[in-house]
């Protein structure tokens, strides 16, 4: 099944898109040491994997589209930022507005994408290791996207990711998967 990002109402569409950029700050946020990015710089960087997750064909039309949409509203990317502290919520009504609309795939390539976009932001502290993992993350299997659903993520420090931000990744994969 492929849906149309047009299936979906303006204000359903906007909230979807806003969560694929929210993600990466709200992850860059979720350890203090974060906080030294300079916004250009984190833009920069969510731009880039944004651009990955449009240009992967292993992600669904659906998931390439809503990426793709997100890049487009960079206008909305300040107002979108400041929407932090209800990210984990509204990232669960993401996958509530698609759940009815949406076949299993996409639902699941959402929930991956949100997923490893955090991972790669979270992986981006360290530029080596980003430029080794991003592809990683973003890319995968069906079946790599099942089993990161299904169990929960690889130990921090085999990602080069701080405790923090890997007590929010692992957040993030709860909330998810209990929607």
């Amino acid at each position: 099944m492929t849906t149309d990002l047009n299936a979906f109402s303006s204000s359903e569409k906007a909230h979807l898109m806003s969560l694929f950029y929210r993600v990466g700050v709200w992850i860059s946020h979720a350890d203090d040491a974060g906080a030294e990015i300079a916004d250009a710089v984190e833009a920069a960087m969510l731009t880039r994997l944004l651009q990955k997750v449009v240009d992967n064909p292993a992600r669904t039309a659906l998931v390439r589209d809503i990426a793709a949409e997100a890049l487009r509203q960079r206008g909305n990317w300040a107002r979108w930022a400041a929407q932090i502290d209800t990210f984990i919520p509204d990232a669960q009504q993401g996958v509530r507005i698609l759940k009815p609309v949406c076949g299993q795939d996409e639902v699941m390539d959402f929930i991956y994408g949100l997923r490893a976009l955090g991972e790669a932001v979270a992986m981006a502290s360290d530029e080596d290791a980003m430029a080794e993992d991003v592809s990683e993350a973003l890319g995968g299997s069906l079946l790599t996207r099942i089993r990161d659903a299904l169990f929960p993520p690889r130990k921090a420090c085999a990602r080069n990711i701080s405790p923090l931000e890997d007590n929010a990744l692992t957040e993030l994969a709860r909330a998810l998967n209990n929607v």
